[in-house]
């Protein structure tokens, strides 16, 4: 996951110290790279599908999108129209 999404941010560590500790272990030896885009890293995948990967896969769960973002993301644009009136609505409330 570090290799495709980069290194770990210090507030997720923070979380866990058996975790942090482990992390840092497995990560001494590696040179700190910075990330390749997403764009490299998946250059056959469509535009759209690199943009719903990058804002699904992120390590703090405050920068997560929703299920309902998600389905609505133009990659999925053809599934969600296909099957609109099924609950694909922002909830009332």
């Amino acid at each position: 996951m570090v290799d495709k999404l980069g290194p770990i941010p210090e507030k997720f560590l923070n979380l866990n110290k058996s975790f942090k500790d482990q992390y840092n272990k497995m990560m001494k030896d590696k040179s700190p790279e910075a990330r390749k885009s997403f764009d490299e890293q998946f250059p056959s995948a469509s535009p759209e599908a690199r943009d719903l990967l990058e804002k699904m896969l992120k390590y703090l769960p405050e920068e997560w999108i929703t299920v309902l973002q998600a389905m609505q993301h133009p990659y999925l644009k053809d599934l969600w129209e296909e099957n609109a009136g099924d609950g694909l609505e922002e909830p009332h409330g």
